[in-house]
């Protein structure tokens, strides 16, 4: 396939996006790096950060930070940032506003845009962020959706392993929701244009997985035999896919996003 050919997959990961997995599902599927090691996380020079549903991604967020400050300050260190009358979303949007306000659109606009103070990002970042996925990405993962990402993947990438397969990092995933906000529900207010990308990502995704499945089952109707032919027929199909989907500007690397909790070739 055109992705297997393509030397480089450049994977755009968004933080509590599903980085880790996505890295661990590389190397299973022959991808090289400096390191796959989970405090690496495959972050070389050219390795950006993806996209996850916004909600679920703050609350990650949210669920890591706090078990973070009690793995390196204790359980009271940590009670000296969060005192029990202080740990409200109004708190947790004071102490990190980027990855509790529109995170996604900020991780995709630069330094600038994501520096920017709680409730400064308007509409014309969202239209920005929307043409950049449209235009600049190969490939869209939806980590709600395994197995629509399971299509993707193995069409658009050539990877056998997928996302069905492996969790990679869940330990501030867990059960714990000690430090999530009772008022949580105040901050969704804060990610609406996050929300309204994050749909857009997911239905380009979807085109992408209906333009597969039309070419994978005219491909089967060419081929109609097993073995080597039956692959040699996928391959076809994946290529032909691979040219034609819209949002898609192939080059000498494979741009990949990945929409959810929610990288071919080495990296």
């Amino acid at each position: 396939m055109i992705a297997r050919r393509k030397r480089v997959v450049e994977y755009t990961h968004v933080s509590k996006s599903g980085g880790t997995t996505l890295c661990q599902l590389a190397r299973l599927n022959g991808c090289r790096t400096e390191s796959f090691k989970i405090e690496n996380n495959c972050l070389i020079k050219d390795f950006h950060d993806t996209i996850r549903h916004p909600h679920t991604r703050a609350v990650s967020h949210i669920k890591h930070v706090w078990s973070g400050y009690a793995r390196r300050c204790g359980i009271e260190g940590r009670d000296v940032y969060f005192p029990p009358d202080a740990r409200d979303a109004a708190h947790w949007l004071a102490l990190m506003p980027a990855p509790l306000n529109n995170y996604l659109i900020r991780s995709l606009l630069g330094e600038a845009v994501f520096n920017l103070p709680a409730g400064e990002i308007r509409r014309e970042h969202l239209d920005t962020a929307r043409t950049l996925i449209a235009q600049q990405y190969d490939v869209l993962l939806v980590l709600e959706d395994a197995e629509l990402s399971a299509r993707v993947m193995h069409y658009g990438l050539g990877w056998t392993h997928d996302l069905r397969e492996l969790h990679a990092n869940d330990q501030t995933d867990g059960p714990d929701d000690d430090g999530v906000p009772s008022d949580v529900d105040n901050l969704w207010p804060y990610n609406a244009l996050d929300l309204e990308l994050y749909k857009f990502g997911m239905t380009l995704a979807k085109l992408d997985a209906v333009l597969y499945d039309v070419v994978h089952a005219a491909a089967k109707a060419l081929w109609p035999v097993s073995g080597e032919m039956a692959g040699a027929g996928m391959m076809a199909a994946a290529a032909i896919a691979d040219q034609h989907q819209s949002p898609v500007n192939p080059g000498p690397q494979t741009r990949l996003g990945a929409v959810g909790d929610a990288t071919g070739g080495p990296y």
